[in-house]
């Protein structure tokens, strides 16, 4: 995982690239400001968990936009906890990313917590 590459890690979680014609392929287009919208959320992450030492949580519904969050955090090995809600309603391929997660993630010591 390098600090300067791109958020892409969900082409990755999926085992390979997108396929042609997928929404990844077809949006996962940096903006001209992206690099610095990802310095700015890198280091708000920081300074919140610098701020709140061992209080802070990432509170995931696994979403795509929750998945950029763990990235970074992964990335940067932040000391941020990650947790998610089970329902009862999650469907099996969402339940299942908990593991994709933590296993894609294992060097960095990933653990998502299931409330």
């Amino acid at each position: 995982m390098s600090d300067s590459s791109p958020i892409g890690g969900v082409s990755s979680l999926m085992g390979g690239a997108a396929p042609a014609g997928s929404a990844i392929s077809l949006y996962n287009k940096p903006s001209a400001d992206y690099a610095d919208k990802v310095h700015a959320t890198v280091e708000l992450l920081k300074a919140a968990a610098v701020e709140h030492p061992n209080k802070v949580v990432q509170a995931t519904s696994l979403g795509v936009e929750d998945m950029v969050l763990t990235d970074l955090i992964a990335r940067h090995r932040l000391p941020i906890a990650i947790g998610t809600l089970e329902t009862g309603a999650l469907h099996p391929e969402t339940a299942s990313l908990i593991g994709t997660i933590e296993t894609h993630y294992a060097d960095a010591g990933i653990h998502v917590e299931v409330y």
